[in-house]
């Protein structure tokens, strides 16, 4: 409990810091806001998080495992179980040797963590630790080069302090890792492609393609929503239509280039196992898999329940901002939130995670939102009316009296406009503290991890292979251990054909009066 207090307490000094930083900003005392706290309270609360010493069930374990025999085996080559059993059915991907149920960046990014850094849980969480980090910097940079630093500073600590970012990085929730890397991918697509229609340099451009590139290599086809926002960019910022069509061509040539070897490579080698994933990713468009659904409105809860409430206030107040002062900076944040967020409803698997690659959009929009409520704020200390009208977009010589008796933002108004302000930032940053879980014991390991140490310690010196059947941890277990075979299914009599009693011990897992044991079976008798 050590451990944990003390990273508890610094993640809570750091995450004060920042708002205090900030909250001093919104009124009107401290101008420039720095990045460093904000930097430094992700780092702590990640590493906070994924200090768990074992494995969860989903999906994290089979990415971990995945990751780890890339290191023992063929890179090119994804591997889950690498001794298989061939009677078992190998066409369920959690059953599967070679696996292509996900895209490989995530395996080939948690290999090479393993490569450093040995093989452990916490080396396996090291990606998504480094590529949150880097999502935060984009989410500042896009602000900040679309409106202002401190604009993008607030949507960084949005970002930062999200329940749901800190839950998938540390392997918490499903998806984890994979939704992790594809976000801060598609974030640095999408800062790169700002760049590229502010200065139109063609490395942006390449760039652009390469992490849109490597986004689809790891998340499928989700990451090209990048194309259209670059075109969106290019045409907003140059008013250029067939010029901006051309250069988004040219971009989709380097992401056509860096995703699609792979897909023509593992056509060719694994022509009938590539054909089922294909087919599977395609079946969430029209059949709730795995139990996952949900009405048109989830994502619209989901995001009440991450963001707060007041997110509809922000998804109300910006369209009519839009409208009112034709915004392209606004309009591009509108249109990378709403275009993932309205095929994701209509598609028929629903998960929380599916939009996670919006979050720093709607961090953006909130921070934008938040910055213009401060602005009014100040402003109604001393009442300007000709500056509230062009700020909301009102005005007009017959509404100038009615507007400017509502506006003049003082007493109790400019009090209630305050706690708008102030509930906006920090609806969202409760619900991350309560995700980050504070003062558990994070060091605890369960009764099952014990029971594979155990395992595993008593089959160091064993001459043979071990091949568990009916362990639900059957992934753990082999991730724990290179000379283990397990499957969750129960022994079956057929399997004895095919396993070569020579090279295999052959356990059965099982619990008695609330004890659990691996079982030796005898297969001479």
């Amino acid at each position: 409990m050590v451990y944990s207090t003390a990273m508890s307490l610094l993640v809570l000094f750091f995450l004060l810091l920042s708002l205090w930083r900030v909250g001093r900003n919104l009124v009107g005392k401290d101008g420039k806001v720095p990045l460093w706290p904000i930097l430094s309270f992700a780092l702590l609360a990640l590493v906070f998080m994924s200090s768990y010493g074992y494995l969860h069930d989903w999906d994290e374990r089979f990415h971990a495992l995945v990751g780890k025999h890339m290191i023992t085996g063929n890179w090119l080559v994804p591997t889950l179980i690498s001794d298989p059993v061939p009677g078992v059915d190998e066409t369920e991907w959690g059953l599967s040797n070679v696996w292509l149920h996900k895209q490989p960046v995530t395996a080939w990014c948690i290999g090479l963590a393993m490569y450093l850094f040995g093989n452990a849980a916490f080396v396996a969480r090291l990606p998504s630790i480094f590529f949150t980090l880097t999502a935060v910097y984009c989410t500042f940079r896009i602000g900040q080069l679309l409106f202002s630093r401190n604009v993008g500073v607030i949507a960084a600590l949005l970002y930062a302090s999200n329940g749901k970012v800190l839950e998938t990085a540390a392997g918490l929730i499903a998806t984890d890792h994979v939704d992790t890397i594809f976000s801060a991918l598609v974030a640095l697509s999408v800062l790169f492609a700002v760049r590229y229609a502010q200065r139109e340099k063609i490395i942006d451009g390449i760039l652009v393609g390469i992490f849109c590139g490597l986004a689809v290599l790891t998340k499928w086809l989700t990451a090209l929503v990048v194309l259209p926002l670059l075109f969106y960019l290019l045409w907003s910022s140059h008013g250029k239509l067939v010029r901006g069509a051309l250069r988004v061509l040219c971009v989709s040539g380097v992401v056509l280039a860096v995703f699609l070897p792979w897909q023509l490579y593992i056509l060719e080698q694994f022509s009938v196992l590539a054909a089922t994933e294909y087919a599977y990713n395609r079946r969430h468009i029209t059949e709730a898999l795995g139990g996952h659904e949900g009405k048109w409105w989830f994502y619209l809860n989901s995001l009440r329940r991450v963001f707060g409430e007041t997110v509809f206030l922000v998804l109300g107040f910006i369209p009519f901002r839009l409208y009112k002062t034709r915004s392209s900076a606004t309009g591009f944040l509108l249109f990378w939130l709403v275009v993932p967020l309205v095929f994701f409803s209509v598609v028929a698997t629903k998960m929380s995670g599916y939009l996670l690659l919006t979050y720093p959009a709607i961090c953006l929009l909130i921070a934008v939102s938040i910055k213009q409520l401060s602005t009014l704020v100040l402003k109604g200390r001393k009442p300007n009316c000709r500056f509230s009208f062009s700020l909301w977009g009102l005005g007009g010589q017959k509404s100038d009296n009615l507007v400017c008796a509502l506006l003049k933002f003082q007493g109790w108004r400019r009090y209630a406009l305050t706690a708008v302000m102030f509930a906006t930032l920090l609806l969202p940053v409760r619900y991350g503290i309560e995700r980050m879980k504070l003062f558990q014991d994070v060091t605890r390991i369960p009764a099952w991890q014990t029971e594979i140490d155990v395992f595993t310690a008593s089959r160091a010196m064993a001459d043979k292979k071990a091949l568990v059947f009916g362990d639900e941890k059957y992934v753990q277990l082999m991730f724990a251990d290179d000379n283990i075979t397990a499957y969750p299914v129960r022994f079956k009599e057929e399997y004895l054909s095919q396993i070569d009693t020579g090279r295999f011990d052959v356990f059965v897992k099982t619990e008695r009066d609330g004890i659990t044991s691996y079982v030796l079976l005898d297969l001479d008798e």
